[in-house]
Order: C-alpha cells, then structure tokens, then sequence
C-alpha cells in the first residue's frame, strides 16, 4: 500500500507511518565549531524531523499548519564571566523580550538551562535560536549540550 489514510497519515510501499500534520522535530549542537556572538545557532545533528520542518542550512522549524507549538532549547555558556543568552525568535524578530534561555557565569564556571515556550504558530511561520552575548563572547558548543526541539500540541 502506499497513499493516505485520513487526512493525517501516510503509509508509504515500505510500510513506514508518517504524521505530516503532526509536526515534530528535536536536534542537537554537534561541537564542531564555536557558537559565535550575534547569530543563528544552526543544530546540524536532527534526531527527529516528522515533516522535515527543520532546516539544518538556516536553523529554522517552520510551521506546516498553524496551531499552538511546545518549544524547548538548552545551552550552556561559556567559561568565562558574561551573560549569554539564547533567545526564540519568530519570523526573525525576537519572540517577547522575557523568551529567552539566560544563563550568568562567573570566570572559570559554566552554567547551563532549559527554557520551555507554548507559542501560537500560523502556517508558514518560523522559529529559531538566536544567541548573543553581552560581553561577545562564544558559547560552550559540544554535542548534545545545546539542543532545540518542539512539535505541535494542538
């Protein structure tokens, strides 16, 4: 078999389920590179990508059908004394001055959260992380350390 079923799945020849409506998407920083002050953080690792709405070149989920997202992104800052901040970002402006991953570190410490968003999307919005420092500078990149991720809750 390979075509519909309802409105909301797909079945494949192979036999593999999809939920296209149901938007889904989890990916991780991979440690390769510093993430540098004032710019989209790109997750190159996507673990999960129903509807391929993540996009590993521009870092940004886009919104297939509108409806309310639970979002979630973590990081942690780097070594040395500064304020770095991860912030959401909808349709490239930021998402409410209070969204936004804030960590504080003191010289020789790390410091690490979780931020997590219910935001009201319309088709074809999107999201991303977008980090900056107060001090300039870079963010403490390794695998699995920095992660963004969400899908659609209703």
């Amino acid at each position: 078999y390979n075509g519909s079923v309802g409105n909301n799945v797909t079945i494949d020849h192979d036999g593999v389920v999809s939920m296209p409506k149901q938007p889904a998407f989890h990916a991780d920083y991979d440690g390769t590179a510093s993430i540098t002050d004032n710019n989209t953080v790109s997750f190159p690792n996507v673990r999960l990508n129903v509807g391929s709405c993540y996009s590993t070149s521009t870092g940004k989920f886009t919104a297939p059908v509108a409806g309310n997202y639970l979002i979630y992104w973590d990081a942690i800052g780097g070594n040395d004394a500064d304020v770095y901040r991860f912030k959401l970002f909808k349709n490239d402006a930021q998402y409410l001055d209070a969204v936004q991953l804030r960590i504080d570190t003191e010289s020789g410490e790390y410091g690490n959260g979780t931020k997590v968003e219910i935001v009201p999307l319309a088709a074809s919005d999107t999201l991303k992380i977008f980090f900056d420092s107060d001090n300039g500078n870079v963010a403490y990149a390794d695998q699995n350390y920095i992660t963004f991720g969400g899908f659609l809750i209703g």
